[in-house]
């Protein structure tokens, strides 16, 4: 019975104790830019206040009242407004940034407190192609499914206990941007509900979104999120999601043996006897080459043309003439 009720106590003494932590997480995320602003307001308002009247109480007051108001017209009024211009720059800046690191580190900044809109339209294109690693590999053309999101998120343990089988960034495809919320920071991380919004670009189906429903496990020690901020996927489509696509192999058509030219037709005439070194006629395309001799056999491959021929012979041969070409 004892040990019954000490046990009872420690619990609720640890209960105690983490609602005064929650109690600070929400302290400090009021202490964000509308508290911040109310409570530099209140503080101007309050100077003057005590130092017009110097009534502490009075001044105190103006500055709780003072604080309270702007808050409430910068949270419900302005700060919607900045959330909804923001949206295509925390967009374009991951675009961007692609998987520079320091990058995405920035635009984890920039988005803190900003949500992706949980459905954009996106171009739709048919098919990635994959272009080959290896000149000799085939081609191969990519077909990713139109729920690869959701097929994407079939291995994923949404709501894990404790620290096991944990999601991280590498589980998660570069391009995909996962965005976090939570409404009631207060429970304990396994009874914590987050809304995490997954969107990015899916190849070849353009820009895709999805919400799904979490707990504090799956958030915070996966992904080391807080409420209202983003992180994105490092991982590969073909490490950490191989059934979410379709590769089809292209074989070229088979390309033709080019056919060699046939070779001119070749015509050798042979003079009734040398004429000064001159073996006779090649006729070949129309052309009549004369054909001289080496070591007194006739020498084709240096066959040259009739006046070539006609001016050695009338130089080196005087009175010796070439007869007509057939």
């Amino acid at each position: 019975m004892i040990q019954t009720l000490w046990e009872s106590l420690l619990q609720l003494l640890s209960n105690i104790i983490l609602f005064i932590g929650q109690l600070f997480t929400v302290g400090g995320k009021m202490i964000a830019l509308p508290g911040f602003l109310g409570l530099a307001i209140g503080l101007i308002l309050f100077a003057i206040a005590y130092k017009k009247t110097e009534h502490l109480l009075g001044s105190l007051l103006l500055l709780g009242g003072a604080g309270l108001t702007v808050f409430i017209i910068v949270s419900y009024l302005l700060w919607p407004f900045l959330f909804k211009g923001s949206e295509n720059s925390v967009t374009s800046c991951y675009k961007a940034a692609g998987t520079n690191i320091a990058a995405v580190s920035i635009c984890d900044s920039i988005s803190s407190g900003f949500v992706p809109p949980s459905t954009t339209p996106g171009e739709q294109t048919p098919v990635v192609v994959v272009p080959p690693t290896d000149p000799d590999d085939q081609q191969v053309v990519r077909t990713f499914k139109a729920n690869a999101l959701e097929i994407l998120i079939l291995g994923w343990n949404l709501k894990p206990p404790g620290t096991t089988n944990l999601i991280n960034p590498a589980d998660v495809p570069q391009g995909i941007m996962l965005s976090f919320e939570c409404d009631n920071p207060i429970a304990t991380r396994q009874n914590e509900v987050w809304k995490v919004t997954i969107s990015g670009i899916v190849p070849g189906l353009g820009q895709k979104s999805l919400v799904i429903e979490t707990n504090g496990y799956f958030a915070r020690d996966g992904f080391k999120a807080k409420p209202g901020t983003s992180v994105v996927g490092t991982g590969t489509w073909e490490e950490v999601c191989p059934s979410c696509y379709t590769d089809v192999v292209v074989t070229p058509p088979p390309q033709p043996t080019p056919t060699p030219a046939p070779a001119p037709a070749t015509t050798q005439v042979a003079f009734p006897e040398l004429i000064c070194g001159y073996w006779g006629w090649l006729l070949q395309s129309g052309n009549a080459l004369v054909v001289p001799t080496t070591g007194g056999q006739p020498d084709f491959a240096h066959a040259v043309s009739q006046a070539a021929a006609a001016a050695d012979i009338a130089k080196r041969c005087p009175g010796e003439t070439l007869p007509a070409p057939p």
